[in-house]
């Protein structure tokens, strides 16, 4: 299915466009064009998702004996439930069209974002990693690649849990969707009809597809300017650091790692800029230093600079910084570890993601920064 999508994405159409060459950089006019993109893509998603909840519940109700239910139980047990196996399989059939249709939608906008912010400028430039990365996105893949560098988002984290919380974070939808109807029924009872209850879902599975859509658009675009802000950071690194702060760094990338308990393409590309540009070994496992504030304070200035770009740049350039990492910041901030605050670090991130550059962030690390 990749391959197909990606036969198609590769034959959209360039439009010509005003886009500049500084991809990490947006004019006004492109920050329109985005926003506007955007509000279109999150209307279309929902009523994707509204029209699905017709098209699964009227059929039923227009045909009831077609999708009547029958008693089966469960092999070697005296279980019994009710269940119809068409409805089963109708519901299966429509939730698969759904995710081709969002994907395809997703599929179109990441390429859109990609014409508009000035990444593909003609079908000559639709080439390389560029194209694979756009699909995964629309695909809603993750990028698993900073564990090619031994850092673990979840660690510390029994696998129940991260096995709990992609459960939870898949079946978002359906689980909000069955908790608002026991809702109704509790406060309501045998007084709602059943119409009514399959109705409920249409808000919410309308809400849910938007949500996505508009995570999907926020990665495309964070993915296509942090690219390009860390090869314009590559180039202004200046400095070496000796080998025994070598691990101190890699506790700053393992750090990042844990603070977001989540894989991003934007962290693995940092990884991979660190501790190439400063020879660090890439390590098959690193766990975060319990000691690492103590050890961090005994660092030279220079070495102390880099950990907290590091830091702050893991923190932003996923386009997102939740209350846990802001607490996590001030923590920092109170033990004297960062010189900024969280509320710094999400005006940073914000500026990041509108497309306003991170000339104020930069110029805060005279060290190792030209």
């Amino acid at each position: 299915m990749q391959r197909l999508f990606t036969f198609w994405f590769r034959r959209l159409a360039v439009k010509k466009t005003t886009a500049d060459h500084q991809l990490y950089l947006l004019s006004e006019e492109e920050q329109k064009s985005l926003r506007k993109l955007e509000l279109i893509t999150l209307w279309i998603s929902a009523l994707i998702g509204a029209v699905m909840v017709l098209v699964l519940y009227i059929p039923q109700y227009a045909w009831p004996d077609l999708f009547a239910e029958s008693t089966y139980t469960l092999p070697f047990t005296d279980i019994s439930f009710p269940m119809s196996i068409l409805s089963l399989v109708y519901g299966i059939v429509l939730v698969y069209i759904e995710i081709l249709m969002l994907t395809a939608l997703h599929l179109y906008c990441a390429h859109e974002i990609a014409v508009r912010t000035g990444l593909f400028s003609d079908d000559k430039s639709k080439q390389g990693e560029s194209v694979n990365e756009l699909v995964r996105i629309g695909m809603e893949k993750k990028d698993k690649s900073l564990s090619l560098y031994g850092l673990d988002p979840f660690q510390g984290l029994s696998r129940w849990a991260v096995f709990l919380r992609n459960v939870v974070f898949t079946l978002k939808a359906t689980l909000s969707n069955l908790l608002i109807k026991l809702l109704v029924r509790r406060l309501f009872g045998r007084y709602v009809m059943r119409a009514v209850l399959d109705l409920l879902g249409i808000p919410i599975f309308a809400f849910w597809n938007a949500w996505a859509s508009r995570r999907v658009l926020r990665e495309a675009r964070v993915v296509i300017m942090g690219e390009h802000l860390l090869q314009a950071l590559a180039r202004q690194l200046k400095g070496q650091i000796e080998p025994a702060h070598h691990s101190l760094v890699y506790d700053a990338l393992q750090f990042v790692a844990v603070s977001k308990r989540d894989y991003h393409s934007n962290h693995s590309r940092l990884a991979a800029l660190v501790l190439n540009r400063y020879g660090i070994e890439r390590r098959s496992k690193h766990t975060l230093d319990k000691e690492y504030v103590e050890r961090f304070k005994q660092a030279p200035a220079k070495v102390q600079e880099l950990c907290l770009l590091v830091i702050v740049l893991g923190m932003i350039i996923d386009g997102h910084l939740s209350v846990r990492e802001k607490l996590r910041l001030d923590k920092l901030e109170q033990k004297g570890f960062i010189c900024f605050s969280s509320d710094e670090v999400q005006q940073w991130c914000s500026d990041f993601v509108k497309g306003k550059g991170l000339n104020d962030l930069l110029g805060r690390f005279p060290l190792i920064i030209s």
